[in-house]
């Protein structure tokens, strides 16, 4: 059995119902607890009630999904992530339509790739033409963003 589920309770006892009589009450069981979320409402009542949950479980997932696209996947140690070697960064960024578009990718990177990055950049790369010489006049090293 799931640890949460829904409970609906229906008043008053079945020999004195009407429709207009009917009412509910919805409860959240969990952890031994039953909890009421609405009392004694009408069926639209509890149909609105229920949208409102909905929207607001959709709502949380949407946060969720979009906090866990934020987040990198984790390495196991040792694990060489071929994207994020500095060559490789490199050449993605090198390819950039525009310094805009280069200092954005840059920036947007992790901060040890962006670092590793800037070491080979400024070690291994010409920078006296091209995306290297925007990015040696650009690069701040206190913060490891192009500015």
């Amino acid at each position: 059995m799931p640890t949460r589920y829904w409970e609906l309770a229906a008043s008053p006892g079945e020999d004195m119902r009407t429709k207009e009589s009917l009412r509910f009450t919805l409860y959240c069981v969990g952890q031994g607890q039953q909890m009421p979320l609405v009392r004694d409402v009408s069926l639209a009542e509890l149909t609105e009630e229920i949208t409102l949950l909905e929207n607001g479980l959709h709502e949380i997932r949407a946060q969720a999904e979009k906090a866990w696209e934020q987040v990198p996947h984790e390495e196991s140690p040792g694990t060489v992530n071929q994207e994020n070697e500095p060559a490789q960064v490199w050449a993605r960024l090198a390819a950039c339509s525009s310094h805009q578009e280069l200092q954005e990718t840059f920036n947007n990177l992790p901060d040890k790739v962006r670092r590793d990055t800037a070491e080979y950049v400024l070690s291994t790369v010409n920078m006296f033409a091209g995306a290297g010489a925007f990015f040696a006049q650009n690069y701040d090293h206190s913060t490891a963003f192009l500015e």
